[in-house]
């Protein structure tokens, strides 16, 4: 690796779920694009998933396309999520047994647009990102993440686009949400459903994850 790659320990704390990180690489291989794109992101995300596949148990990974929305399209029998940022990818699969859907986003921190945070957040959740002062920035592209890794995570159940403020998120502590949903989503996940979103805080990055088990109970 060059040593203008940032590398980031991500660690994700769930049993039964194999996690792997692909970063571009320097060199002639990286020379083969003569600019950062979605060809880039998706061979960076398509070795983050060869290798959470490896780890899960595969030792011959199938293929794995993208279907409607970019969703991967795993093997029968495995949930996961596949997200990139800045040359940067990471996969995160596990066994339908485990898990009934799974969801995953990484980004990095970075100054964002002023009209930003209202169209992630709703004015319970913008109350919290403005306090306290200087973290506004951070706290808007945590919310962010975890919006995204529950949209990563449902929308393969439910099959329907659905926006940033179709749920809430409740500050739990630190590296947690409790997210509400506010629409019907499906008959399964209707307004008022609840579940728990995390998220890790690293130098310069946030990786947020949605995980729900195999029966609504």
């Amino acid at each position: 690796m060059g040593n203008n790659v940032k590398r980031f320990e991500i660690e994700i704390p769930l049993e039964d779920v194999s996690l792997s990180c692909t970063q571009q690489p320097s060199g002639n291989i990286a020379s083969i694009f003569k600019k950062r794109n979605r060809r880039i992101d998706q061979a960076l995300g398509r070795a983050a998933a060869y290798q959470a596949l490896r780890k899960l148990g595969y030792e011959q990974p199938p293929h794995v396309p993208r279907g409607e929305r970019g969703m991967p399209l795993w093997p029968e029998g495995v949930v996961g999520s596949i997200t990139h940022s800045d040359k940067f990818a990471v996969a995160a699969v596990a066994k339908t047994e485990c898990y009934r859907c799974l969801g995953i986003d990484f980004q990095i921190l970075r100054p964002i647009r002023a009209d930003f945070s209202r169209r992630i957040c709703n004015e319970a959740e913008t109350a919290w990102v403005s306090s306290p002062e200087g973290l506004q920035d951070q706290r808007v592209l945590w919310m962010f993440s975890a919006k995204e890794s529950i949209f990563k995570a449902l929308y393969p159940l439910v099959r329907r686009y659905f926006g940033f403020h179709a749920v809430e998120l409740r500050p739990q502590g630190h590296g947690s949400f409790r997210a509400v949903l506010l629409e019907d989503l499906s008959s399964e996940y209707s307004r008022g459903y609840e579940f728990p979103v995390s998220y890790q805080l690293l130098p310069e990055a946030v990786f947020a994850w949605t995980a729900l088990p195999p029966s609504m109970s």
